[in-house]
């Protein structure tokens, strides 16, 4: 089999893509906790390319099968390479994975409704207070 060589680069797309699942997996009340346990449960200890991608299109990541492939890449590929061989094959250890999802997850955390009810009231008032000040 015939190995494409890709560019290698952190893109908008990718910063785009962490902030849409950040965004999914708050709105869908998903901790990041448990979702780390639920990925450490299948007692993997070297994920592929291939494999990541099969989870990133599940529930409740829910990607498309191309953003997926290209989130897979971000967290197993090594990044000091301009150049690399595509290879769904190639894995990366657990322990390392865990780290870079948690920093591209930007180690989100959920806020419960009193947090919510007290930061949406703050918007209110700050949106009544910039609707007087425009007045």
């Amino acid at each position: 089999m015939m190995l494409r060589k890709l560019v290698r680069k952190i893109c908008l797309l990718v910063i785009l893509l962490g902030y849409e699942l950040i965004l999914k997996l708050k709105l869908k009340k998903v901790p990041l906790e448990k979702l780390i346990h639920n990925i450490e449960k299948m007692k993997i200890r070297k994920i592929s390319i291939d494999y990541m991608r099969g989870i990133l299109v599940r529930e409740p990541f829910a990607l498309d099968e191309n953003s997926a492939l290209l989130v897979a890449r971000y967290f197993i590929e090594p990044n000091d390479q301009d150049f690399l061989q595509l290879d769904l094959e190639r894995t990366q250890d657990w322990v390392v994975l865990k780290s870079v999802l948690k920093k591209f997850l930007n180690n989100y955390k959920l806020i419960d409704e009193a947090e919510e009810v007290a930061l949406v009231g703050s918007v209110d008032m700050v949106q009544l207070e910039i609707f007087f000040l425009n007045e």
